[in-house]
């Protein structure tokens, strides 16, 4: 058997409280287990805030990318209307292919009439 102390309030008579083997290498047992579930728990929660910064790191990058794709097409889409203004207000385009008659250029024309009323007059010739 093992004597343990009471600790600071012992009595006057100093009594002494013994505990069996037993029951130590019980409490023993319990301590490591303890303390096993303890580093298991702190190996998890390491492994818990390292996902958790790769997933953060991860999501900024993904966040960056798409803001640049953004970017990316608003630029292009500004440019595309640029280019349909500056068009717009030029005269028609001239086409390299040229008309069945070989002397004319084709060329291209927002008034869809006029279109028609070419082809019907190429028709009726």
């Amino acid at each position: 058997m093992t004597k343990l102390s009471q600790g600071p309030c012992e009595s006057s008579t100093k009594s002494v409280s013994y505990v069996s083997q037993h029951e130590f290498d019980a409490y023993l047992s319990n301590q490591r287990k303890q303390k096993a579930q303890l580093a298991n728990l702190e190996k998890a929660y390491t492994s818990l805030a390292k996902s958790h910064c790769e997933l953060s790191v991860s999501h900024s990058k993904m966040k960056n990318h798409d803001k640049s794709r953004d970017k990316f097409f608003t630029w292009i889409w500004t440019g595309v209307k640029g280019l349909w203004k500056m068009l717009k207000t030029n005269e028609p385009l001239s086409t390299l292919r040229s008309n069945e008659d070989g002397d004319a250029l084709a060329t291209w024309s927002n008034d869809e009439r006029a279109e028609d009323s070419e082809a019907t007059e190429s028709n009726e010739d």
